[in-house]
């Protein structure tokens, strides 16, 4: 009976100790408020920053595409709009890798933001998957 109540001595002074350390903290609403912001401001700039390459390529693409059937000889005129859409695939093809560097980058971010905010498990406030694919 004696060891009983020693242990339940200890056990009681361990859970006092230890009980303040497991207390949750409150979620910081307005840390996710402002890291959501945040993110979202990143993907619009990345967006735009994609769309610009696309249409700044597709312009491009039109006029050389325009200059090759203004040649006569058949040859030329094929290596020029050969050119041109190889030209405008390679374009594609950086500014999708730039547009997922950038959002990979800013969802790392974003993720070890809201971390500090202190959100129960369970609350997941990224839904990374329904973001904007190129």
């Amino acid at each position: 009976m004696k060891r009983f109540f020693s242990s339940l001595f200890l056990g009681a002074a361990v859970l006092a100790v230890a009980a303040p350390a497991l207390a949750k903290t409150a979620p910081d609403l307005s840390c996710m408020k402002t890291a959501i912001a945040v993110r979202e401001a990143v993907v619009q700039k990345a967006f735009t920053a994609y769309t610009q390459s696309i249409n700044t390529s597709l312009a491009k693409r039109a006029t050389d595409l325009a200059a090759a059937w203004d040649l006569t000889e058949t040859a030329s005129r094929r290596a020029a709009i050969k050119s041109a859409w190889v030209s405008f695939r390679t374009t594609k093809q950086t500014a999708k890798k730039m547009y997922v560097k950038s959002r990979n980058a800013l969802w790392a971010t974003f993720k070890s933001s809201s971390k500090a905010c202190h959100l129960p498990t369970g609350e997941e406030p990224s839904n990374e998957s329904l973001d904007v694919q190129p």
